[in-house]
């Protein structure tokens, strides 16, 4: 069946740009239509002189064979395997995160130790029960003495708001294989291997992370890009998009669309507009990301790949040191950190000058005793929007709702982190994609 018109896909970061090659490897024609100048939205490497850092601690992991064989054909040998586990700074100790029992039992005390075990061993063997929400699904999988110390602290700070009204998908799959079995092996077992769970190892492409993005848009093909072109209003009639304005003014025709921008700013954007309740229920906030990053004169600060902060003491949900991912993030004997700040649109750390806010987490930084200010080369920021889709308590009757409207479009998808409001990693991305563009319906793109 002949394609008139190519599949109109909107945003240009890992989602968009994995849904141009599942199309391309169908045949069929498409237009990935990025506002920004650059594709790769919040999957990116940036550069600072000599030095490069992500936007974020990512990592890929290798949990969908499909996706695996796509990765390889990208990159080859540049996407290699590492294994360096993470830490958790608690009480100015640097934790191995996943823990091991001597080291608790040494920071911590032994009677914690056996408490902690119990109470784990306890969530195990007791009768399951509905979680109606993150705080009761951690505290059930690894007891209320873990997770109130470990993991409520920590998610507050990165989601702004209490576990108790964060919905329990929140947990998604980053802690995937760390459940109260394998965290009672972890504690009371010598170590000899590392962690099922998705902390110890993973992939990571030379170059950095934002070398995913930069294949994936090779992968895409010549004139199958086009940037600064923002989606100004979708055209349909009901029954199916079947156009695209971009930038205020060009109308382009597309037989499909597939949506990976903000759900509730897709919803926005279409004409005529949808009922009022499916405007309602989209009334999402998202949490915004500032990166702090120090460039270093010494070789190493840590051997981990993250370190988390839970205390509310630090301003940073987590620090990580780009070298460690990749030797050359860093000229030779020198390195860096790059500090994670999340905070919510209007808050005290948007309104932060550059120089203020790395004054934050220098004095920070130093009072953990992770750098000295004598180590410091240079410092900068960088700035991402909509980083952490914020999913609170009743998130899922909301999606349900628009998802009803929007599934009345035969020939649309939306996909992606901020696309359908999920916590997603770049591992959930690529197969999403791709079964998005199988699925569309190609009867009516002809």
């Amino acid at each position: 069946m002949e394609q008139r018109e190519p599949i109109a896909i909107l945003g240009g970061g890992v989602a968009g740009l994995a849904a141009g090659i599942a199309a391309r490897s169908l045949g069929l024609s498409f237009l990935v239509l990025e506002k920004a100048g650059l594709t790769g939205g919040n999957c990116r490497t940036f550069r600072h002189g000599e030095f490069r850092f992500d936007s974020g601690a990512h990592r890929y992991h290798a949990r969908d064979a499909a996706a695996n064989r796509q990765m390889r054909l990208l990159l080859g040998e540049r996407l290699r395997r590492v294994t360096v586990p993470s830490q958790l700074h608690y009480r100015d100790t640097c934790l191995a995160f996943p823990f091991t029992a001597g080291e608790l039992a040494m920071n911590l005390g032994w009677p914690f130790l056996f408490q902690t075990a119990g109470e784990i061993l306890a969530a195990r063997l007791s009768r399951p029960e509905k979680e109606p929400d993150f705080a009761s699904r951690q505290a059930r999988r690894y007891g209320p003495t873990v997770a109130r110390m470990f993991l409520l602290n920590y998610s507050e700070k990165l989601w702004g708001l209490p576990g108790e009204r964060l919905s329990a998908e929140i947990a998604g799959s980053r802690l995937q294989g760390l459940g109260a079995l394998t965290v009672l092996r972890e504690l009371l077992l010598p170590a000899g291997r590392f962690p099922s769970h998705l902390e110890g190892a993973f992939c990571y492409p030379d170059g950095g992370i934002g070398a995913v993005s930069d294949a994936l848009a090779a992968g895409c093909g010549d004139g199958s890009i086009r940037t600064g072109a923002e989606a100004s209003r979708i055209h349909h009639d009901r029954r199916a998009i079947r156009a695209v304005e971009i930038n205020g003014g060009e109308v382009t025709p597309c037989s499909a669309l597939v949506s990976t921008i903000p759900l509730d700013r897709f919803l926005r954007l279409l004409d005529p507009p949808p009922p009022a309740d499916a405007l309602a229920a989209a009334a999402f906030r998202y949490r915004q990301l500032a990166l702090v990053a120090f460039f270093l004169g010494r070789e190493s600060v840590t051997t981990a790949a993250t370190v988390y902060f839970p205390e509310p003491r630090f301003p940073f949900t987590r620090v990580s040191e780009p070298r460690n991912r990749w030797p050359q993030m860093a000229p030779p004997g020198k390195t860096s950190l790059v500090a994670e700040i999340p905070y919510f649109q209007g808050e005290a750390y948007e309104r932060m000058t550059d120089e203020r806010l790395i004054e934050t987490v220098r004095s920070s930084l130093v009072d953990a005793g992770l750098i000295e200010d004598r180590d410091i080369l240079d410092a900068c920021v960088r700035r991402l929007a909509d980083a952490y889709p914020l999913l609170e308590k009743g998130v899922e009757g909301k999606r349900r709702e628009i998802s009803s409207y929007l599934g009345k479009f035969s020939n649309l998808k939306v996909i992606g982190r901020n696309g359908t409001f999920r916590y997603l990693h770049i591992h959930d991305l690529l197969p999403e994609a791709a079964r998005a563009v199988r699925e569309l319906r190609l009867e009516d793109m002809a």
